[in-house]
């Protein structure tokens, strides 16, 4: 597959507030693949549909799904690993479990980096204070 391919295959599950976990080959060809989410046992996946009720996800903002295809392009551009969890009010992206960026459809929280200037917050910062106010938290040490 062309990355093009792969650009409107993401495009697509935004669009549609599927969250995605975008991962690279060896050889840097993106791999596009539903969330999962971090699992520290075995359990069915029928036992999680009897615990969780689904509840309807409210519509984003077309301004905030926007942003997101402009981070995810950007991200991509520049071969970063990244999780795009999409929640009812927020999306959050994740690059690890201590480094992530949460959107809300009036302001934005950046968590685990000490400044705007650190590997991958500068390469989306600019796409980030068009959007809205801008808040970092401070890692705990």
């Amino acid at each position: 597959m062309r990355k093009e391919d792969f650009n409107i295959d993401i495009a697509e599950m935004i669009r549609e507030c599927r969250s995605v976990t975008v991962d690279y080959t060896a050889d840097g060809r993106p791999q596009i693949s539903p969330y999962r989410g971090i699992r520290k046992g075995t359990i069915e996946e029928k036992e999680i549909r009897k615990v969780v009720r689904r509840r309807r996800r409210k519509k984003l903002p077309k301004r905030l799904i926007d942003l997101c295809l402009k981070i995810a392009r950007r991200l991509m551009d520049e071969k970063i690993k990244f999780n795009m969890i999409f929640g009812r009010e927020e999306v959050t992206i994740s690059f690890d479990l201590d480094h992530f960026v949460r959107l809300y459809k009036d302001r934005i929280l950046i968590a685990g980096f000490n400044n705007l200037n650190e590997h991958p917050i500068s390469l989306i910062y600019e796409f980030l204070k068009e959007y809205g106010e801008v808040k970092i938290l401070r890692p705990l040490k």
